[in-house]
């Protein structure tokens, strides 16, 4: 659980990011950093994962996070708990842009579940 005086943990619900071990890591979590900067953000509480942090989509000026993450290609869509098809539409779009992570030469591009399946 989280402690009271600090930030609750909160797992962008339907995305699966790089780890920050692998290549594109440190570049997604940057574009997160940078997405939430100091703004206020709403986070729309879907579920706890096995860890007991929040699972949710996470909102700052009226954006989803968690959507434009995927959109702008920092991140994949978590094809086992999201079927939503605007964020496969979405991740498309990345793809066919070689926006983000998909510029990456694709011997580097490993999903993150398989990435931490393999360690």
């Amino acid at each position: 659980m989280e402690d009271g005086n600090q930030e609750p943990r909160i797992r962008l619900w339907g995305i699966d990011a790089p780890e920050s071990s692998q290549a594109y890591g440190e570049e997604a979590g940057e574009a997160l950093e940078r997405a939430l900067g100091d703004e206020e953000v709403r986070v729309e509480v879907i579920d706890r994962d096995q860890y007991g942090r929040i699972v949710g989509r996470v909102w700052v000026n009226g954006r989803c996070v968690n959507y434009w993450m995927v959109q702008a290609g920092h991140a994949w869509r978590y094809n086992q708990y999201n079927d939503d098809p605007r964020y496969l539409a979405a991740q498309r779009t990345a793809q066919n842009q070689n926006w983000g992570l998909w510029a990456l030469p694709p011997e580097l591009r490993m999903r993150p579940s398989d990435y931490r399946h393999s360690r």
